[in-house]
């Protein structure tokens, strides 16, 4: 038909150029073609001005004939380039999903040429129907790259086919294109619509969504341009014999170097098909489908899912599969989308019928503000069992908010509860505008578990409410909150709603008895997802409930949280040590713990004790189990390096100068591993995580990257961590759909740290459902607030004695629950082991509390008061014993601008961040600023190499020594030389001469002589004075060789000067800066004895490990890093390394010990040495077990 003009009001919503691209090349073409086209001043036209079902001869003529508003003629020349300019003033905001084609004739891989086009536009259309713009890519785009050539020429020479070279070409099309997205043509959306594919791409970190397989892809072009010529760094100059070389190979080449550290590999992509097979047909396993992105149907999945007969195509061969891959794809897309279309967390209304149980007649509902409704759909899909008995599911309730007001202002909790039975909250509802009446609408999805009266109750927050919470914002209810509604049985007439057997008690007691405990589970993508249910007192469910009565259900993880007594607690047969490191919201889950193994005569002043509200550290030690408390505020964390400010929070001095909150905290988590009879078997740590959708945060990796250094490698403890805003104040600014991209970017997170002893806990799946009930209830349900409160509840515990709740909080009990069941492993397990009675000994606390938050401080081992009995009131000791430590902020700080103000529970904290020489420079100044060091000259250094620089000390012993030749030694020089620099390092020799320019050299040689030290051990302690004459950086002893510590991850590590000793006190590995070495030295020199007992050995190894013994140790950073024993498997006549033993160790020490060892055990490189060999031969073992472990990262 011909289409005509007709004057609409809403052409600004009609904007052809917020359409797609192939929709905007389509009007182009026509216009271009027209004698006249027409347009409107402010669009250009839309869908209801122009036919553009097809580029038609008939549409074009029918173009032609419509009445216009206004005829335009631009010359032919500039006419395209003036549409095109206009489309671009407004790209469509459509993401572009990329793949590669290139046609082969005749077919390839099973597939005949059409078969592959089949595959193709199933593909497009797949990605289309998820709101996808896509653009084919081919050989043509590759060939722009400048590096074509060069890459083709080398694939060539290693004979690699064409298939296999075109997988290669796609990276370059890639940095053409511009990056961003691309899959290949095989893999088919699940979870990856538009939407969440635009705030994934937000950041350009290379993103490996299927790991090492190259099947989808984000990254920005300069990151595609760096992976892909790494991978070209890493093809091999010679291929082996029937060795496949793909990109897929190369990309697994790249994930097991170093280069692993900047790239994000995760597992997102579904690799297998998962029907449950029916007497006569399959059916999707729904649940087998959640939480990936999408799905590869490569040649392996369609032959493994023909083999177990789940294709979704009958009664097909394993050929017949990968060639029909098209076919199949598009089915298992529609039962997809037909999962989606009954998932409970869509927020979408169903298609089907309705009936509403709201009586809109009623005058109490305002229908022009915003209300709410409660619907039910009247019928669920047909039950397809043969057996008549099973009924169909439960259908959904869904709760909806009609006239909401603007989402970027407004959000909206819904919260059911049935008391004592059930509580849930939705903190994120979906909201979606209504183009007809330009409203929104928000809509929640509730299946109910358990017949009963409910209440609904809807509540309208202010986005922000949480940034002041000393002014907070009301949260008002939605009419006609509070809602009763009635599940499953009548009662007199109200709004009942249907409930199936399906969904009844039985169902949640199966779900429990499959469940295992939460402590077992290992999987660390499954441990991030803590949604599920909580049920109350007044169900069957009470075992492993916390004292309330009230039991918390995961959902997605499969377990349960176990339980443990007060009496479980006493009868803790071992040591055990649980550490929280967090906020005040952190502190309400170790206070939980208080309360719970306490007496009542013990925590009957729980709450105006100096333990009760503490912001600093607190311990508490009953029987076997000691908890202890630090205020850990990550926020306040400034990234290393950064420059030397004072910091003022409101009149106080915070941090001096020359005082750092990282290196505190830093210095907090060397003092708990340093002693291994009191290392924690479980810490809980609040880190800072609040980059969502942009990738891999900064400060959350640079930060807890150098915590988990200082962590032992025999550590077999737990670390648990959580971002603030587990609490309550996630609803204020996270979005339903940057919640779930924020769950996507932790697992990636966790899984990129590479350690089985890391989980994170997602404590909003826990919170939300109790957020109506905690610290401020409905009047703070959008605020930043405590889950915990003191109170006096009492109840009877299990040893048959009345005992009274000091500290109520579900969430932060059954937190305190989880923490416990890490710490004593399974409840069989500990009853298995536990004493036989349980014992009752004094109470022991010892604490270092300011009186208030601010100014926030951050001290490693503190002066601690310690105490045994009961808690006390707080006294005037306590009281004021921290006031005398407090510094008044200078008055030049205070008159500077305020740089940051953060909301505490008790205040506003203004943060101001002083440079020390912006004082005016008198007296009073100089004072008040403690004495600010006025800026000095400083000559600008020569340029220093790009590659970091590995140290070494080296002087030749004429004859040798030690157990080897003069040559020898100077063999395991070179050695150690290869090595290094074989790892990308830059290495350099320190000898005497280097030594002696120290203003020093005299003293110390002095002194070592006076103690009758011999040359050797006197040449150890010379090489600390070179390296402060060197400028300091990183050395190593000459029979160290590196493992994982390449130079990249070397001048990484090297950003921050801090004294880092990673063999502990054996000084074989270490980095400082050049002060930092000044320092160290001058500590063991005033640590070396006056006189040397009978028989002592001296040396720099002894003199360190007098520091590490000292209060000094406060600002080095030990660990145990270096490897000190060699670990090969004997077979019947050769030796294997054991790769696995060589994980997360930067170096290995060729120590005279080490060699020995090894000899005796018979597992040293070389074959039939005597131990005096080992030793002398140290060379050449060391070059072969740096071949083997280049072998084992090879695979």
């Amino acid at each position: 038909s011909t289409p005509s003009y007709y004057p609409r009001d809403n052409k600004d919503s009609e904007c052809i150029w917020t359409a797609g691209e192939d929709f905007q090349q389509k009007v182009i073409d026509i216009l271009l073609k027209l004698d006249y086209y027409q347009f409107c001043d402010e669009c250009r036209g839309s869908e209801n001005d122009l036919d553009l079902s097809g580029a038609t001869d008939t549409s074009m003529t029918a173009l032609s004939t419509a009445k216009v508003k206004s005829q335009v003629r631009p010359t032919q020349d500039n006419q395209k380039d003036e549409l095109l300019s206009t489309a671009s003033q407004s790209l469509p905001t459509k993401p572009i999903m990329h793949t590669f084609f290139e046609s082969v004739v005749g077919g390839c891989c099973g597939m005949s040429q059409e078969q592959h086009e089949q595959l193709l536009k199933a593909w497009k259309e797949s990605w289309e129907a998820r709101g996808w713009e896509t653009r084919i890519l081919t050989a043509q785009d590759a060939r722009k790259h400048k590096d074509f050539g060069t890459l083709e020429k080398k694939l060539i020479s290693l004979e690699i086919n064409e298939y296999n070279r075109r997988c290669y070409w796609r990276w370059l099309a890639m940095v053409e294109a511009g990056g961003g997205w691309i899959s290949d043509y095989d893999v088919f959306p699940l979870e990856l619509t538009a939407e969440l594919g635009a705030e994934m791409g937000k950041n350009g970190t290379f993103k490996a969504f299927d790991n090492h397989v190259p099947s989808l892809i984000h990254a920005s072009s300069n990151e595609w341009d760096r992976v892909i010529h790494l991978m070209m760094d890493l093809l091999p100059n010679k291929r082996a014999d029937d060795t496949v070389i793909s990109d897929m190979y190369s990309l697994l080449e790249v994930s097991k170097s170093s280069s692993k550290n900047s790239i994000v590999w995760s597992y997102r992509v579904k690799t297998s098909i998962n029907y449950t097979k029916g007497s006569d047909s399959l059916s999707l396993d729904c649940s087998k489908y959640s939480k990936q992105l999408a799905i590869h149907f490569s040649h392996h999945l369609c032959k493994r899912a023909a083999s177990a007969q789940v294709f979704p195509l009958a009664n097909v061969t394993i050929d017949e599969a990968v060639a029909r891959r098209a076919e199949a794809a598009l089915l298992l897309m529609d039962d997809y989308r037909n999962c989606q279309d009954r998932h409970d967390d869509e927020h979408v209304l169903p298609k089907k019928s309705l009936r509403s149980f709201v009586n809109y007649n009623d005058t109490s509902v305002n229908k022009s503000d915003v209300y709410f409704r409660v619907i039910q759909s009247m019928s669920t899909k047909k039950n397809n069992s043969s057996n008549p008995n099973i009924t169909a599911p439960t259908p959904p309730i869904l709760v909806e908010v009609i006239n909401a007001r603007n989402p970027e202002n407004y959000e909206y909790t819904v919260t059911i509860s049935s008391n004592k039975i059930y509580t849930g909250t939705a903190l994120q509802v979906k909201s979606t505008k209504h183009n007809a009446t330009n409203s929104f609408r928000h809509i929640f999805r509730w299946i109910p578990s358990f017949p009963g009266e409910y209440k609904i109750f809807v509540h309208q927050v202010l986005n922000g409410v949480h940034k002041d919470p000393l002014n907070r914002q009301p949260t008002p209810l939605v009419s006609p909150s509070p809602l009763s509604i009635i599940v499953g049985q009548q009662k007199g007439g109200g709004n009942v709603f249907e409930i199936s057997s399906e969904a009844t008690m039985e169902r949640i007691e199966d779900r429990i008895r499959k469940s295992v405990p939460c402590q077992t589970v290992n999987r660390v993508d499954a441990y991030s997802k803590w949604s599920g249910d909580w049920v109350g007192p007044d169900t069957p469910f009470q075992d492993h409930s916390i004292r309330t009565g009230w039991r918390f259900l995961p959902r997605d993880m499969g377990c349960h949280i176990e339980s443990f007594s007060r009496r479980d607690l006493l009868s803790i047969s071992k040591k055990k040590s649980i550490w929280v490191l967090g906020t005040s919201v952190f502190r309400g889950v170790f206070l939980s713990l208080v309360d719970l193994i306490l007496s009542p005569d013990e925590k009957e002043e729980l709450s105006s004790s100096v333990i009760g509200k503490c912001w600093g550290r607190a311990l508490i030690k009953k029987g076997n189990l000691e908890l202890v408390y630090q205020d850990f505020r990550a926020q306040m964390f400034e990234p290393f390096g950064s420059p030397k400010v004072m910091e003022c929070h409101n009149e106080k001095i915070a941090k001096d100068a020359d005082d750092s909150f990282i290196q505190n905290a830093a210095d907090t988590w060397v003092e708990m591993f340093r002693d291994k009879d009191s290392w924690p078997d479980v810490i809980f740590m609040f880190v800072l995580y609040d980059n969502v959708g942009h990738g891999r945060d900064g400060l959350f990796f640079t930060h807890l990257e150098h915590f988990m250094s200082k962590i032992p490698p025999s550590w077999n403890g737990t670390l648990l961590l959580a971002d603030r805003f587990w609490s309550a104040i996630g609803v204020t600014h996270r979005s339903y759909h940057k919640y779930h991209l924020y769950l996507e970017e932790i697992n990636e997170m966790v899984h990129a740290l590479n350690d089985t002893r890391v989980r994170w806990l997602d404590g909003m799946g826990i919170s939300r459902e109790m957020v109506m009930y905690s610290e401020y209830g409905p009047d703070g349900i959008g605020a930043s607030q405590h889950f915990h409160g003191f109170c006096d509840v009492p109840y009877l515990e299990d040893m048959g004695q009345n005992n009274t709740m000091r500290v109520c909080g579900n969430v932060t009990e059954i937190l305190g629950q989880l923490l416990l069941s890490h710490a004593l492993g399974t409840k069989k397990q500990f009853d298995l082991e536990k004493l036989e009675e349980p014992k009752d000994e004094a109470l022991e606390y010892c604490h270092a509390c300011p009186l208030a938050l601010t100014p926030f401080k951050l001290v490693a081992y503190p002066e601690v008061t310690c105490s045994e009995g009961k808690l006390h009131p707080r006294n005037d000791d306590e009281v004021y014993s921290f006031k005398a430590k407090q510094k008044i902020c200078p008055q030049w700080c205070l008159e500077h601008e305020v740089d940051e103000v953060i909301p505490s529970q008790s205040d506003m904290i203004n943060i101001r961040r002083c440079k020390v020489d912006l004082a005016d420079v008198t007296t009073s100044s100089i004072e008040s600023a403690s004495a600010a060091k006025v800026k000095s000259q400083v000559t600008p250094a020569k340029d220093k190499p790009t590659k970091p620089i590995m140290h070494t000390f080296f002087e030749s012993v004429v004859g040798g020594c030690c157990g080897m030749s003069q040559e020898q030694h100077e063999q395991l020089l070179k050695a150690w030389k290869e090595s290094w620099e074989a790892r990308g390092w830059e290495t350099r020799i320190l000898t005497a001469q280097d030594a002696r320019k120290h203003k020093d050299f005299g003293t110390l040689e002095k002194k070592l002589i006076s103690l009758e030290i011999n040359e050797y051990n006197r040449r150890c302690y010379w090489r600390w004075l070179a390296m402060v004459e060197a400028g300091g950086g990183w050395i190593s002893d000459y029979d160290v060789f590196p493992l994982e510590l390449t130079a990249e991850l070397g001048a990484e590590m090297g950003k921050n000067g801090t004294f880092k000793a990673f063999d502990n006190h054996v000084p074989s590995l270490i980095h400082a800066s050049s002060n930092e070495w000044d320092r160290v030295i001058h500590l063991m020199m005033d640590l070396l004895p006056n006189k040397r007992a009978d028989d002592t050995v001296i040396s720099d190894m002894y003199s360190l490990l007098e520091v590490s013994k000292s209060s000094s140790k406060n600002s080095i950073v030990w660990s145990y890093r270096v490897k000190t024993s060699i670990n090969y498997t004997k077979g019947s006549d050769s030796l294997s390394l054991d790769c696995s033993k060589y994980s997360k160790q930067l170096a290995i020490h060729f120590s005279h010990h080490l060699c020995k060892r090894a000899a005796s055990a018979q597992v040293f490189p070389l074959a039939n040495v005597t131990i005096d060999e080992a030793v002398a031969r140290r060379a050449e073992a060391a070059l072969l077990l740096m071949d083997d472990y280049r072998n084992c990262q090879a695979f």
